[in-house]
């Protein structure tokens, strides 16, 4: 009888324990798989974040404006090495083949549509390229009838009209076809002008260029 009831109490017993184990080791898988859906949770936001900044240099990129171009003045004679700091390595140059009246020719075509040829005077038949060589003389126009402000003497490109020059210089009739010209600090520049009046190409020399003309 005794030993009956023993095994009684020690099969409850033993019941409670594995039914205990069970209720734990559910517990355990519950609170993993809590823990993994947490961890889920936690994670997809993070790969979110990821792609959205895997896009950001791209936004970034499209959001940044260029820098607006400034023309930078410079007094002739100047140096080919000079307008390079400036405005970057020359385009193209042309040596003097004769007949020709200004020496070689540097060409600049600048990123906004500016073209900046400059002629090295003294710079004759059978002459390279160097930076070493003396500006003398320049002339600006645009690609394409492209608008390009605040130039010298605050002119811009196909935008300023003869009207405003007469108003601002004390300019007189030059000898080339609808162009004007003025004197100032011992160099005359030249302004051409479309058959609308307004400005399409600056010139500086430190000579008459009529008189040559």
């Amino acid at each position: 009888m005794t030993t009956r009831i023993f095994i009684t109490i020690f099969g409850f017993g033993l019941s409670i324990f594995v039914l205990s184990c069970c209720n734990n080791s559910n517990k355990n898988k519950i609170s993993e798989k809590e823990l993994e859906l947490q961890t889920n949770k936690e994670i997809i936001p993070n790969n979110t974040n990821s792609n959205s900044k895997k896009n950001e240099p791209n936004n970034i990129v499209s959001q940044i404006k260029k820098p607006a171009f400034k023309w930078t003045k410079f007094n002739l004679p100047t140096s080919v090495s000079n307008l390079i700091s400036l405005y970057g390595n020359y385009s193209k140059f042309i040596p003097c083949n004769l007949p020709c009246d200004a020496g070689s020719q540097y060409t600049w075509k600048i990123s906004n549509g500016l073209i900046l040829n400059a002629w090295a005077m003294n710079v004759w038949l059978n002459y390279r390229a160097s930076n070493n060589h003396k500006i003398e003389a320049y002339e600006l126009t645009s690609k394409n009838n492209i608008v390009i402000h605040d130039l010298i003497f605050g002119l811009s490109l196909n935008k300023t009209n003869l009207s405003e020059c007469k108003q601002k210089f004390n300019i007189k009739k030059s000898d080339f076809e609808n162009a004007w010209k003025f004197k100032h600090k011992g160099l005359y520049t030249y302004l051409w002008f479309n058959s609308n009046g307004t400005l399409i190409k600056i010139g500086q020399f430190p000579f008459d260029y009529d008189s040559v003309n």
